[in-house]
């Protein structure tokens, strides 16, 4: 049996899942901007958008920090 898969999950895609965490909410919020007519919603998603890659990215060099001390190798 594999044990923490989603540690290792997250340890071999951590160069291209912040970006794409990063991306999601930018096109969303143009997506329901333009299906509703609300600047508000396209302005949110855009700011949205780093605020979400700094988060992921910041939760996998901690998930890192601790894969490379706390578990075996």
């Amino acid at each position: 049996m594999d044990r923490f898969p989603t540690i290792k999950f997250l340890l071999k895609n951590s160069a291209w899942l912040p970006p794409l965490a990063g991306l999601v909410f930018p096109i969303i919020g143009v997506w329901l901007g333009i299906r509703t007519g609300l600047l508000e919603i396209i302005v949110i998603g855009l700011l949205l958008g780093p605020i979400v890659y700094l988060v992921v990215r910041s939760y996998i060099e901690l998930v890192t920090v601790m894969a490379e001390y706390l578990l075996p190798q």
